[in-house]
């Protein structure tokens, strides 16, 4: 939570700890969504001493923020953990919070990068959080240059995969509820045992295959799955010089 000599985050530690970590009883954050989202197989937990409490710490830096860019902010803030010795390599994920007279949009992260950054109350938005984090984990963005024929995005847009946290399906704090898309869940491999690979090579390139699909929630949580059910299938079109196609149910 950086703070400078004319300006400070609008939200207190305890509220950004709580909207990010859910210490204090939050219904869904960044722990829950990839808790519920990867069924238990990745768990996010508050960071620990070197002044953080309960994941957060204030760090105070003597300079104006007042329309300043985020890059510039942000080294600051990283020269002055350097400054008090605070050891960054202990920590998977570092999220610096700008107040929001910073010059940003709302949020930013690089593909296997520790490090995020957030304006203000953007810092407690789920799909915000999930988004950035995503980038940290490996992922890119969803609908990159996606031709949208819908308004109000007529046209060419980033960002165009609405069913996927790492496209925009919206900034609201708590919704609308997704996890990842198929390419994207296939990545991550949380449902391994619910996999299926259908291979286009199969009788020159034309191949049928019934598949029963169910959703992610119901893998997950839903119980008494058969053999035959599955979560995620990639259409392969290597040997036939396509892209592979993935498939599910992000419910």
């Amino acid at each position: 939570r950086v703070s400078g000599l004319d300006t400070t985050p609008t939200l207190s530690t305890t509220e950004l700890s709580d909207g990010i970590l859910g210490t204090h009883g939050d219904p869904l954050n960044l722990k829950i969504g990839y808790d519920q989202c990867s069924g238990g197989k990745v768990t996010i937990v508050p960071g620990i001493s070197n002044g953080l409490i309960d994941g957060v710490r204030d760090l105070e830096v003597p300079y104006n923020l007042y329309n300043v860019s985020s890059g510039v902010v942000r080294g600051y803030a990283q020269e002055y953990l350097a400054l008090r010795q605070f050891p960054s390599q202990e920590y998977d994920f570092l999220l610096y919070v700008l107040p929001a007279e910073v010059d940003f949009g709302g949020s930013l992260a690089f593909a296997s990068g520790k490090t995020s950054t957030y304006k203000d109350h953007y810092a407690i938005m789920y799909n915000v959080l999930m988004h950035e984090i995503g980038h940290g984990l490996g992922l890119g963005h969803s609908g990159e240059k996606y031709p949208v024929p819908y308004p109000p995005y007529y046209g060419v847009r980033s960002y165009a995969d609405r069913t996927c946290l790492m496209g925009c399906p919206g900034i609201a704090d708590d919704l609308p509820r997704v996890c990842f898309n198929a390419a994207k869940s296939w990545f991550f491999g949380w449902y391994t045992d619910r996999h299926l690979t259908v291979d286009l090579s199969a009788k020159g390139g034309s191949v049928g295959a019934e598949v029963n699909l169910i959703g992610i929630h119901d893998t997950l949580y839903g119980g008494g799955l058969q053999e035959e059910q599955k979560t995620l299938v990639r259409i392969s079109g290597e040997s036939v010089g396509q892209t592979d196609l993935y498939l599910l149910f992000n419910r």
